[in-house]
């Protein structure tokens, strides 16, 4: 589960990054800002429906983020509303990309 914006794939590509742009394998991309209003949470039964329709709900869940804290928000949300998924990769997409060699040729 990925909490990045959904335009963030376009950023990256144009920042010259020297990581290829794109999401870790079997991820599926909630942004954090799907998850709040106003800068609280939505209610218990718009997360669900939020999660219902982005998750498999037999598959334990593990959020990322470009940090630990980015992930938590996302995590919290789908504690709320969705199920007990309490794992956090602080790594981000940074840390997967360079250990999986998907470096960008200049």
């Amino acid at each position: 589960m990925q909490g990045r914006k959904a335009d963030l794939t376009e950023l990256e590509k144009n920042q010259g990054n020297t990581l290829k742009s794109g999401r870790i394998e079997n991820s599926v991309n909630i942004p954090y800002q799907e998850v709040l209003r106003y800068g609280k949470y939505k209610p218990k039964n718009e997360l669900n429906m939020l999660f219902k329709k982005k998750c498999n709900n037999d598959k334990e869940l593990v959020f990322s983020y470009g940090s630990g804290m980015t992930a938590c928000i996302v995590m919290l949300a789908c504690q709320i509303g969705y199920g007990n998924s309490l794992n956090v990769y602080d790594g981000s997409w940074t840390e997967w990309a360079e250990r999986n060699n998907l470096k960008n040729v200049m």
